[in-house]
């Protein structure tokens, strides 16, 4: 596909010579006004290179190429301009980031050697955000299933975990929710060292030994490890490690992450239920420790457990894709095989659809689960 060019200038002249010289070799377009510079951005992007004015009435070169920086992160933005001051270009390049700064009068050689930069600079972020993207996708896939075969139990809870962070975080005011979300997703990653009968007992709310909670405390350390071997995900390992509170070895001024502690609540809830309480009662638990959480994170709990659900029991037959199970999932001999407040997946069906065509262990049916009001599932 062409990438497309925008050029914005209040003065209609030097837009028509661009289109005249350059028309046949770009595909651009133009405009007299940076208001309508930022419509068509939005409305018919994406562009590869937004080219600017500076003195523009109502909003300067720098004004608009800031707010493109902020709806169009990937465009490369450059400054055309006749006040060509030391002060005028180091405010446009700090403020808007300019990756080229161009005096005027701009000969159509120079401007399109200009363009020619710009569209590689932007064919290259364009490249390297797919690349670190299908990077990162493949990786986090890979851990998670290879933690779904060796690990069930915790693969479940994981997946639990990473619904209800999904959740807070579409209510609390954070910046880096991504970070916050894919460390939901990973924070189980660690188990793999952990014998699933350890598990199996943490998931009860059952009495470990100090050495079995030794061995589970180690968890968000191992998981961590693991996860910053993978490039960009150093803010990710940093709220797994943290994700049951501060370490042992914190330094007095080190400061918990605050998806850590976002983390840590769920974490916490997710304990809860897999005792025994309802959704209701484990939120009231949270807010009886005082100073364990913080208000803004338990408000969110509230808001997002009072949305409404309504529960049904199903067998495993009719178990659907985004149901939650509302009790653990056992065999006929009361083995764990989901624990309570896990999302209802194609991996956990398939699974558990095995299991119940085998008399022993087979699965406990009914299941309780719960399911949004407006379900077609009903």
């Amino acid at each position: 596909m062409t990438q497309r060019i925008l050029c914005v200038d209040d003065e209609r002249n030097v837009l028509d010579g661009f289109q005249r010289q350059l028309r046949k070799r770009y595909a651009l377009e133009t405009t007299c006004d940076a208001h309508d510079g930022l419509k068509i951005i939005q409305e018919r992007g994406p562009f590869a290179v937004v080219v600017s004015d500076m003195r523009m009435p109502a909003m300067d070169g720098v004004q608009f190429l800031t707010r493109v920086r902020e709806i169009a992160p990937d465009t490369v933005r450059m400054m055309l301009t006749g006040n060509a001051d030391q002060q005028t270009a180091a405010h446009a390049v700090n403020e808007g980031c300019i990756f080229r700064f161009l005096n005027k009068p701009c000969s159509p050689e120079a401007f399109a050697k200009a363009l020619d930069a710009g569209l590689d600079q932007y064919r290259l972020i364009r490249t390297e955000r797919e690349l670190l993207s299908s990077t990162l996708n493949g990786s986090v896939k890979l851990l998670t299933e290879i933690l779904a075969l060796v690990n069930p139990t915790a693969f479940g809870r994981a997946e639990g975990i990473h619904r209800m962070v999904n959740q807070l975080c579409q209510v609390l005011p954070v910046s880096n929710a991504w970070e916050i979300k894919l460390a939901a997703m990973l924070s189980q990653v660690g188990c793999v060292a952990v014998p699933e009968e350890v598990l199996n007992k943490v998931a009860k709310g059952e009495k470990v030994s100090e050495s079995e909670r030794q061995l589970y405390d180690r968890h968000p350390r191992v998981g961590s490890e693991l996860i910053a071997k993978i490039p960009r995900l150093e803010g990710v390992a940093r709220i797994v490690a943290d994700q049951l509170g501060r370490t042992a070895d914190a330094t007095d001024d080190y400061e918990v992450p605050y998806g850590s502690r976002v983390l840590r609540a769920v974490l916490d809830y997710d304990q809860l239920l897999s005792a025994g309480k309802t959704s209701e009662d484990a939120l009231v638990a949270l807010q009886a420790r005082p100073g364990a959480y913080e208000t803004r994170i338990l408000d969110a709990f509230s808001t997002i457990l009072h949305a409404g659900y309504v529960i049904r029991c199903v067998n495993v037959a009719q178990l659907e894709d985004g149901m939650i199970f509302d009790e653990h999932v056992q065999t006929l001999n009361d083995g764990l095989l989901v624990a309570k407040g896990s999302e209802v997946a194609a991996c956990i069906r398939e699974r558990l659809a095995v299991l119940a065509k085998s008399p022993f262990p087979g699965v406990r049916q009914p299941i309780r689960v719960r399911c949004a009001p407006l379900s077609h599932s009903g």
